[in-house]
């Protein structure tokens, strides 16, 4: 008896060491990439109402992506690194033209011929637990990537991800400082409108936590998650995401819930040019600062934010506003000089 237990726990350890020794090393379990993006922007502001700094925002460039992701090394805890660099080129701009979101603007108005950036990350994994520091690409509902163009943005911070339980995956993380997608260097998380950062409203960190739990086949996820932008605003998110077999088609849905409110030092108030912005004045007078809070990040990331935005309006906003004139994307216009909540 004592035998054969001795023999079947050799022969799960054979089975438990053969496994490990099947998995990627470090250098067997590596990949590098380059990718070349040509990328040419129009933007026409001709039609426009309302006083306007140029008529169009036009740029051509050449950008080259460098990824490289490491395999982990053998043991309890497995140790890798990424790495990845970015140059980006003017072929086109002029100072008349720039604001496109696709190269570095000067202090004299002009777009930089060059920029480039590099950065580093260092992974450590133990079982399906995975923490990551220095250079991060973090996309979550409540901080979203976006690399719509030239090169991508990035983060500095660390995080950690874990799936140790079937169905569940959990991450949280700091973030403390960002490269936006086209300036070189790194700098403080900032609020952006549109491609414009606004950098009269910084904060020193971004803190994040949350998950999402698959059930049912993987077939529906239901996700939770918190950020804090310190000094700036507080989210939350609660979503639900359902995918159904019908025959040759399948028939999802993706529902979501944002709620915000503003936090520390800084406040969201309201601007008084026609146009929706953000800032961090501490006081605007008659304007109500509950008016103002919860209601902003679901039409920040709405995709639908004409019709969102005219249901919050309508709901609750003081009678002597109007009604927005002009919606494009997600900027709301008014031919009007009176107070607007943001939306940015």
């Amino acid at each position: 008896m004592n035998n054969l237990r001795h023999s079947w726990l050799l022969s799960t350890l054979a089975l438990c060491v053969g496994a490990s020794a099947a998995e990627p090393g470090f250098v067997s379990g590596s990949s590098a990439t380059l990718q070349a993006r040509n990328y040419y922007f129009s933007r026409d502001f001709s039609d426009i109402v309302g006083a306007n700094k140029q008529s169009k925002a036009e740029e051509w460039g050449q950008g080259f992506i460098f990824n490289f992701k490491s395999g982990y090394t053998p043991g309890l805890i497995g140790v890798g690194v990424d790495a990845i660099g970015v140059v980006g080129f003017k072929l086109d701009s002029s100072p008349d033209r720039t604001g496109t979101g696709l190269l570095p603007v000067q202090g004299d108005g002009r777009a930089a011929d060059e920029y480039s950036r590099v950065g580093g990350t260092l992974k450590l994994r133990y079982s399906k637990t995975e923490l990551k520091v220095g250079e991060l690409q973090t996309n979550l509902p409540i901080l979203q990537y976006n690399d719509s163009r030239l090169l991508p943005p990035t983060y500095q911070g660390a995080s950690i991800t874990s799936s140790e339980l079937e169905g569940l995956t959990v991450q949280a993380g700091h973030l403390s400082s960002t490269s936006l997608r086209n300036e070189a260097g790194d700098e403080k998380m900032i609020a952006v409108l549109g491609h414009v950062p606004q950098r009269k409203a910084d904060s020193d960190a971004f803190n994040f936590a949350g998950g999402d739990y698959s059930f049912n086949g993987n077939r529906s996820t239901v996700s939770l998650w918190y950020g804090q932008l310190e000094d700036i605003y507080q989210q939350g998110f609660v979503g639900f995401k359902h995918s159904q077999p019908m025959g040759d088609w399948t028939l999802g849905a993706n529902l979501g819930y944002f709620t915000a409110r503003e936090q520390g030092a800084a406040s969201w108030v309201i601007s008084t040019t026609g146009h929706f912005t953000r800032c961090s004045l501490p006081n605007v007078p008659d304007i109500p600062s509950a008016w103002v809070t919860r209601q902003f990040m679901v039409m920040t990331l709405s995709p639908v934010c004409s019709r969102t935005f005219r249901h919050w309006a309508t709901k609750c906003r003081p009678m002597s506003l109007p009604t927005p004139t002009n919606v494009r994307g997600r900027c709301v216009t008014t031919t009007t000089s009176l107070p607007w909540a943001f939306l940015a």
